[in-house]
């Protein structure tokens, strides 16, 4: 399998896809990145600067992962009834150890009404210790991300994602 993907790899480095950053790093090259992000417009956004007119099409959704992220940040999302990718990223690499939290009404309020994800994480947000019972109605749900949280205890109707594929619990 690893000689296949190495093939793969070698013939799309070939083809400039991709160039040398550093000794044993890649990155995708600056004219196929621009390609893909011309090609993904409206469908893979940021949230940071996005207008709310945007996010309704929107499909796959990350953002900056802030200290406090509070409920006003999020509030373009309400509008994004097809969104299936709700992803925190890191600015920095050394934010690994950091804490992060999250506002309460995110999980209480948006995430129920983001009926068609496929992906969530809530990875790392110290003061999420319980899931609301509205995650069960999530049915497309096939990735959650719940490590590095303070959940002790999953509720039940987690069984009713009968689509969920991977659930990260790693502990803090």
């Amino acid at each position: 399998m690893e000689s296949v993907a190495r093939k793969y790899f070698d013939e799309l480095l070939s083809r400039s896809l991709f160039q040398k950053s550093r000794e044993f790093s890649f990155t995708m090259h600056d004219l196929i990145h621009d390609l893909a992000m011309f090609i993904s417009k409206g469908f893979c956004l940021r949230l940071e600067g996005v207008e709310s007119h945007e996010v309704k099409r929107a499909r796959h959704l990350s953002y900056a992962r802030g200290e406090f992220d509070i409920a006003s940040k999020f509030e373009p999302l309400y509008g994004a009834k097809c969104l299936r990718t709700f992803l925190p990223t890191s600015l920095k690499q050394n934010k690994y150890f950091e804490e992060f939290y999250v506002s309460k009404k995110v999980l209480q309020h948006l995430l129920p009404s983001l009926r068609c994800l496929w992906v969530l994480s809530l990875s790392r947000y110290q003061n999420v210790t319980e899931l609301p019972d509205s995650i069960g109605n999530l049915i497309h749900l096939s990735y959650l991300d719940l490590s590095h949280t303070a959940i002790e205890r999953l509720p039940g109707v987690l069984c009713n994602l009968y689509n969920l594929q991977t659930l990260l619990l790693i502990s803090a």
